[in-house]
C-alpha cells in the first residue's frame, strides 16, 4: 500500500506549480507583444523568482517524521526545545551561536558521563567543580607528577610536653591518631586544626612531623627548635593526612 505524502509537501508542490505557470504566461505574453526590452527584464525577473524558489526558507508547522535520512547543507537554526532519541553526533564540534554559557544536563539529568574508559578528556580552559569530586583512579598533577590514589584524614586531641629547658629536642603526643586505610611506609602531612593562645604561641617555635607507624595509626612528633623557651602544649586538635 503506497501512502499519501504529506500535506505540506502536497502545498509546496501546488504553490511551486502555480508560481512557475504564472511566470510561463507573463514569458509568453511578453514574447507576443515583441518588445526586446520587454523580453530581456521578463527573463531576468523569471531567473530571479525561480532562484528565489529554490533558496527559499521553508517553514513546516506541522510534526515530520522519516523513516530516512534527514541532511541538512545549510545552517539550521532550531527555536525551542529539541529531543533527539538515540545517538546525536555533531562532527563539527557542540558550541553556542552567541557568546554565552553552554548548559549540558542542566535540567532533568540526574548524572553527566562524558568520554569513554580509555580515551583522553581534556579540558583546555579553567575547571570549576562546586561540589565535591571523586576520582576513581589516581590523580596526576604535571605532565611529570607522581600518580596519587587514595588521601586518607584522620585526628585527635593531644598534648606535646616534656621538653628539656634551654634544649632543643622532640617529644611524641599523647595520644596517636587512627587513620583508616593508612599503610606503612605511605607519606604523611600533619597539621594543627584548633589550639589555644598559649598553644599557637609555643608552635611558633615547633615543627610537627608524622608516620604510619603501624596499619591505621599515625604517630605524630613536635620538635622545639629554641633554646631560649621550654614550649608546652596542652591539649591541640591535630589532623593527619595520609597519601597513597
Amino acid at each position: 500500500m503506497v501512502e499519501d505524502p504529506p500535506v505540506y509537501e502536497c502545498v509546496t508542490k501546488k504553490l511551486s506549480t502555480l508560481i512557475i505557470n504564472s511566470m510561463l504566461n507573463f514569458v509568453r505574453k511578453t514574447i507576443k507583444s515583441r518588445n526586446v526590452v520587454s523580453i530581456v527584464a521578463s527573463s531576468a525577473l523569471s531567473i530571479l523568482l525561480l532562484a528565489g524558489v529554490a533558496q527559499a526558507v521553508t517553514t513546516i508547522s506541522t510534526n515530520i517524521s522519516t523513516g530516512g535520512t534527514l541532511s541538512v547543507t545549510g545552517t539550521s537554526a532550531l527555536t525551542g526545545a529539541t529531543t533527539v532519541t538515540g545517538a546525536l553526533y555533531a562532527d563539527g564540534g557542540l558550541d553556542r551561536s552567541s557568546g554565552a554559557a553552554l548548559t549540558i544536563g542542566g535540567t532533568n539529568a540526574t548524572s553527566l558521563d562524558i568520554g569513554t574508559t580509555g580515551v583522553m578528556t581534556t579540558v583546555k580552559g579553567t575547571l570549576n567543580v562546586d561540589e565535591a569530586v571523586t576520582l576513581d583512579s589516581t590523580l596526576v598533577v604535571g605532565a611529570t607528577g607522581s600518580a596519587v590514589s587514595l588521601i586518607k584524614t584522620g585526628s585527635a586531641t593531644m598534648s606535646f610536653t616534656g621538653f628539656v629547658t634551654g634544649q632543643t629536642g622532640c617529644v611524641a603526643g599523647s595520644s596517636n591518631i587512627t587513620v583508616t586505610g593508612a599503610t606503612a611506609g605511605s607519606p604523611v602531612f600533619i597539621g594543627l586544626v584548633t589550639a589555644s593562645a598559649s598553644t599557637t604561641a609555643a608552635a611558633k617555635e615547633m615543627s610537627f612531623t608524622g608516620w604510619v607507624d603501624a596499619t591505621n595509626i599515625v604517630v605524630v612528633k613536635a620538635c622545639n627548635h629554641s633554646t631560649s623557651t621550654t614550649p608546652t602544649i596542652a591539649a591541640a586538635v591535630v589532623k593527619a593526612y595520609v597519601l597513597q
